[in-house]
């Protein structure tokens, strides 16, 4: 059959993309179940989003970053992940025991900043080989260079949590798109907004190398 039903017909390729979306949001939420795999998820996610705009494997690309990223991202999400969890803990209790609004503020603040740290040092590391150090730096670098940009990926990457503590009833309401839609859609936007910042980070930064787990064949 030809016209709309053929495989390069517009509805087909947005079906193929649903699809995709759906596939790669499902398969992020089971391998953040471990918890522990969450960081190595989000690099693999933002790795197989990329991918998949540029015509990839995507499924392929996102085993293939799990794989190869997952002793570092692992190790970067425990750390900055605990730090950031720390501080939220802090600002929990500065608020519960009414104590200075000033530690209260700073608690949030660095809990935000390092947040986002973490968030932008994972999208990064989709993209680009580097040592452990050079990944914590590269992420700062990004977030100095990209403040609003980076907000908006933290703030699209980690939304579903912030509902989840902050709006339980909405998180409830939506509960579907969120296994379903969002993680997929969320980081192929996430890879969109730093596509020509990372372009131009990749001719000025030192000690890293663009990783090749896209370079596979077209469709999985």
């Amino acid at each position: 059959m030809g016209g709309i039903f053929s495989y390069d017909s517009k509805l087909m390729q947005m079906l193929d993309t649903l699809g995709s979306t759906i596939m790669l949001t499902a398969l992020f939420v089971v391998c953040c179940i471990p918890v522990i795999t969450i960081g190595v998820a989000f690099t693999a996610l933002f790795a197989a989003c990329r991918a998949q705009t540029r015509g990839k494997a995507c499924f392929r690309a996102f085993f293939t970053a799990f794989k190869a990223n997952f002793l570092k991202a692992t190790g970067l999400w425990l750390l900055l992940g605990s730090l950031t969890l720390v501080c939220a803990w802090t600002a929990w209790v500065v608020f519960a025991n009414d104590l200075a609004l000033s530690a209260f503020i700073m608690a949030i603040v660095a809990g935000c900043l390092l947040l986002i740290l973490l968030t932008m040092a994972l999208l990064f590391y989709s993209r680009f080989e580097c040592t452990f150090l050079q990944l914590i730096k590269n992420g700062m670098v990004m977030v100095l260079s990209f403040p609003i940009r980076s907000l908006l990926i933290t703030i699209l990457a980690w939304l579903p949590v912030l509902c989840f503590f902050g709006l339980p009833d909405y998180f409830a309401a939506l509960g579907i798109i969120w296994v379903l839609l969002y993680f997929g859609t969320a980081g192929a936007v996430c890879v969109w907004f730093m596509k020509r910042p990372f372009a131009r980070l990749a001719e000025k930064l030192l000690g890293v190398v663009e990783s090749d787990v896209i370079d596979e064949p077209a469709h999985d």
